[in-house]
């Protein structure tokens, strides 16, 4: 179906569940779900913030609301003041969230520093620099939990390529956030010239480990944990944390995203430009485009991510 297929996986569990949730509540106080009124969202909004959602969440659960009459072909409320009004109050009411901090490259040295006891180094270095120097999201090649690997969605093998004659990598990444039109985004990572945090020298050193693991093929996933699973998100997130604590750091205070942003934070202390700031990320932007023609620009990056200081 068209339709369904407009939806990317994640929004699509996520709004089924969201779904669910607001028709289960329409059954328990008798309301009518399709078509809803304005005062039965009201009352949805008003439920939700009582169970503790936040505006942001409550905001994406009317989402799933309104796609849920979009897909059956039922008028949906379009004239909402009150519904706004309400949003508006929870948006007043709602704790502001604790700001998450980046990963800089001086923390991304001294977690590095703390994992050479580790019998999970090499693949620890690997992922952790390629995060930051490709200004990553964990989501982009670690698999959710409760998930199958499957080699049409997820990084395998064959997705990183290593160029020892320019001491480049290469990854393909199959689905990302920013690329909407799903055909993939392939990034260019540079040897940074410091050994001991560098994304290509880390990931040259993975790959002779990862031979010795399992057999493997094209199609085999590229990172594996001791023992032979593939590396799930909380996995990384939970070495992380504990990595972050031994390096004096408090873990509550950083996530997953915290490579990215630590990646774009450096930059930015880097002296990068608004362009390349923008490219480094993939963030969307008409401003860049031209670079888009020759994505390799973005192999110093790098090495000027290092000499930050």
């Amino acid at each position: 179906m068209l339709m369904d297929a407009a939806l990317k996986q994640n929004t699509k569990r996520t709004y089924t569940s969201a779904q669910t949730r607001f028709l289960n509540f329409c059954e328990l106080y008798n309301l009518t779900s399709m078509p809803c009124t304005e005062d039965t969202l009201i009352l949805y909004i008003s439920y939700l913030f009582e169970e503790g959602l936040t505006a942001s969440t409550i905001r994406v659960y009317l989402s799933a609301v309104r796609s849920m009459h979009v897909f059956a072909g039922v008028l949906y409320p379009t004239e909402m003041l009150r519904v706004r009004l309400a949003l508006k109050g929870a948006v007043r009411q709602t704790p502001q969230p604790v700001r998450k901090l980046p990963i800089t490259i001086d923390i991304l040295r001294k977690l590095i520093n703390n994992t050479k006891h580790r019998f999970d180094r090499l693949l620890l270095n690997a992922v952790m620099t390629l995060a930051f120097f490709g200004c990553l999201r964990l989501s982009e090649f670690c698999i959710p939990d409760r998930t199958t690997f499957s080699s049409k969605l997820h990084v395998c093998v064959s997705d990183i390529t290593l160029d020892s004659k320019s001491k480049t990598l290469s990854l393909f990444l199959r689905r990302s956030k920013t690329d909407v039109d799903n055909k993939g985004v392939l990034i260019y990572i540079g040897c940074s010239k410091e050994p001991s945090c560098c994304a290509y020298c880390a990931m040259c050193a993975y790959l002779k480990f990862r031979n010795t693991l399992q057999p493997f093929d094209d199609d085999s996933p590229l990172f594996i944990v001791p023992g032979g699973n593939v590396l799930a998100k909380t996995y990384m997130i939970s070495t992380t944390r504990l990595l972050l604590c031994m390096s004096g750091y408090n873990p509550a205070l950083y996530s997953g995203h915290s490579f990215r942003a630590g990646a774009a934070t450096t930059a930015g202390d880097s002296g990068f430009r608004d362009w390349e700031l923008k490219m480094l990320g993939r963030w969307t932007s008409s401003a860049y485009n031209i670079y888009l023609r020759n994505p390799k620009v973005t192999v110093s990056f790098a090495s000027r991510l290092v000499s930050s200081e």
